[in-house]
């Protein structure tokens, strides 16, 4: 049977706990990850005593993070953007309207800087149309942006408008 070992959580770690919580783990996972990451710290009295400026400052970092992005999520939540593409036969396009190019538009049009994994994109598109994107941010935040893929005048590979 594998040892357990207590510890006082430091930051929230999924399927275990929150910050500041004591919690018993098995010896390895707390030796092997949690320690050497910074997620815990072994359960003493001195780290009792510790740990509320730790999660303090945890808490610090976590409200300013969600500030940040529901600042981020109020300038592009519900917006929508045009992407030209240029296309052969009907509606299909030459190659596809993917992630990084979501990216490009809504940076060059609202000026905001976005990390991929925030567009949840199942595939790219490569068909003319009007598409709703989930953007999924981290603690729990999320939002949508309406993207219009067009066709392009002749001779422009891609465009962005709004």
């Amino acid at each position: 049977m594998a040892k357990k070992m207590r510890i006082i959580l430091t930051s929230d770690v999924k399927g275990l706990g929150t910050a500041g919580q004591t919690v018993d783990v098995a010896r390895g996972y707390a030796m092997n990850f949690l320690l050497v990451y910074g997620h815990a710290m072994i359960d003493s009295t001195t780290n009792r005593l510790r740990i509320n400026t730790v999660v303090k400052a945890h808490q610090k970092r976590v409200a300013s993070e969600v500030a940040d992005i529901e600042q981020l999520l109020q300038k592009i939540n519900q917006k929508s953007i045009q992407i030209d593409a240029s296309v052969h036969g009907e509606d299909e396009l030459y190659g596809s309207v993917g992630v990084s190019d979501i990216i490009s538009a809504l940076q060059s049009h609202f000026q905001v800087q976005l990390d991929r994994t925030v567009i949840q994109l199942a595939e790219p598109i490569r068909v003319l149309g009007h598409y709703e994107i989930p953007l999924v941010f981290a603690h729990g935040r999320s939002g949508t942006v309406h993207l219009t893929v067009a066709k392009a005048e002749s001779g422009k590979k891609k465009a962005v408008t709004a």
